[in-house]
């Protein structure tokens, strides 16, 4: 108890000292002065219009109508700082879900009233950093993700601190800086293909982003060790799923650049090929055979797996 009371008071005097720009008025909608003016209760209201209207578009999301968006979370008192790691972490989890949900609509107008509360009554600009950028950094050229990231909190996620620049300046991120960045940090890449692959075909921009990065990295990099560990599952995961068209198409167009940039092992190659060949969706026979040829004709095969 003396150690969770601990921990929690520590939290609450960080959170006290923080930025006061960030602690009191972080706003995704409006300026500080304005956004000092509009109360919790307020936003809300609006959040669960949003809500109401993207549930119009998208039924599932009427779950969120009672967890986060219940009208008794608005009403009790509520501090991140002083919740527990268990609590914090249960109410992680449900804003992962929400966020996740939220991919696809994330341009609209209500999915922004909806990010607005989230920031206001759950502090998600500070704790959910890499949940949001999960969602979102399929629009990473959009001014709408530049203003979004203008109000997170970089400083505990040293593997976003390239975004300081998008930050402070309030501009999109261009591509090209976005795979400058995945050339010295792969995790990146490997992140944006968690989130693509979580989110699935609700969302297939994330699967894209990933498949060019990918693309990118594999062209002008020289295949290490380091590549191969995190190339080589994706692209089996890829050819196996038959539930993602979009997943497996990456890992066609993935497993051609790959195998033809790196002469591979014998049981690695061996599996890229049982896996196109037993998996492809109808609808994808035709790419399953390009990828099949190009592999087999970029790898030394003395004989094609036949089990």
């Amino acid at each position: 108890m003396s150690t969770s009371l601990a921990s929690q008071l520590n939290a609450l005097k960080v959170h006290a000292t923080s930025a006061p720009s960030q602690r009191k008025l972080a706003s995704f909608l409006h300026e500080p002065k304005v956004a000092s003016k509009i109360d919790i209760r307020t936003t809300y209201e609006h959040a669960k219009q949003a809500l109401d209207h993207l549930c119009g578009m998208d039924g599932s999301l009427d779950v969120f109508h009672t967890t986060l968006l219940h009208p008794s979370k608005v009403q009790a008192q509520f501090n991140r700082a002083l919740l527990t790691k268990d609590e914090n972490a249960a109410v992680d989890v449900d804003l992962g879900l929400l966020l996740d949900a939220l991919s696809p609509y994330f341009l609209l107008p209500p999915t922004h009233q909806l990010l607005e509360y989230l920031i206001r009554r759950y502090e998600i600009y500070t704790w959910n950093v890499e949940q949001i950028l999960g969602a979102t950094l399929c629009y990473h050229e959009s001014p709408v993700f530049a203003r979004l990231v203008t109000i997170c909190d970089l400083n505990k996620y040293p593997r976003w601190a390239f975004l300081e620049a998008v930050k402070v300046n309030n501009v999109p991120l261009l591509r090209a800086n976005l795979a400058k960045r995945c050339f010295t940090d792969p995790s990146i890449v490997r992140f944006i293909y968690d989130a693509g692959r979580r989110i699935g075909a609700k969302n297939p921009k994330l699967m894209a982003l990933y498949t060019l990065l990918a693309m990118e990295v594999l062209d002008k990099s020289k295949i290490s060790d380091q590549i191969l560990r995190w190339v080589l599952p994706n692209v089996l995961d890829g050819l196996r799923d038959r539930t993602f068209p979009e997943h497996q198409l990456s890992s066609y167009m993935v497993a051609t650049k790959l195998t033809s940039k790196a002469v591979l092992a014998h049981v690695a190659r061996t599996q890229i090929v049982s896996a196109i060949a037993k998996t492809a969706l109808a609808h994808a026979q035709l790419d399953a055979l390009l990828c099949l040829v190009s592999v087999v004709q970029a790898q030394p095969f003395e004989a094609l797996p036949i089990d």
